[in-house]
């Protein structure tokens, strides 16, 4: 899927519909029927999945890690972090950029 390829881009709806020759609100219902979300939510649970994976596999700082994937740290970081611990192999680090809020 093209989201998946390039889950780094940043995507507007328009862009994207033009992207694969849909309008965009036609994009947005049949995506919703077809994935159960919206795109924009596809594509930040996409991040989040690519953030626990740099987590758990690679020495990146948390910082890097939210730069790489183009999440936004502090709106996610209780979320994805959650989910990364979860993961039994997942090695724990302190994370200063959540707990600055």
């Amino acid at each position: 899927m093209l989201l998946d390829r390039d889950y780094a881009r940043t995507w507007r709806l328009r862009e994207l519909a033009e992207h694969v020759g849909l309008a965009g609100t036609y994009l947005a219902a049949l995506f919703g029927a077809e994935v159960g979300m919206s795109p924009h939510r596809y594509l930040t649970e996409r991040r989040i999945e690519e953030a626990r994976r740099l987590l758990v596999a690679s020495d990146l700082s948390i910082t890097a890690i939210g730069i790489e994937v183009r999440l936004q740290l502090r709106a996610h970081c209780p979320r994805w972090l959650r989910s990364a611990s979860s993961a039994p192999q997942a090695p724990l680090r302190t994370v200063p950029e959540c707990s600055a809020r």
